[in-house]
C-alpha cells in the first residue's frame, strides 16, 4: 500500500479529491518547474539554442505524464 504523498501536492486541506483518472494533481516539483520555463519566456531573446531544446525536451515529458 502507497504511504501518504499529499505533502508532494498543492491541494486544499478542504477538499477531498478523488478523480484521478479524469485529471490528477499536478506534482509540486512540476508547477515549479513549468513556471520556472513559462518565465523564461517573458524574455525570449535570452533563451539559447540549447534552452530552448532543454525546455521543449521538458514540455514534451510533462505532456507524457499528464
Amino acid at each position: 500500500m502507497l504511504e501518504n504523498q499529499e505533502y508532494l501536492f498543492s491541494l486544499s486541506e478542504e477538499v477531498t479529491y478523488l478523480n484521478c483518472a479524469s485529471m490528477s494533481a499536478q506534482l509540486k516539483s512540476v508547477e515549479r518547474i513549468g513556471i520556472e520555463n513559462l518565465q523564461k519566456k517573458n524574455n525570449p531573446f535570452l533563451i539559447e539554442n540549447a534552452h530552448f531544446l532543454q525546455i521543449k525536451t521538458l514540455e514534451r515529458a510533462l505532456r507524457k505524464i499528464h
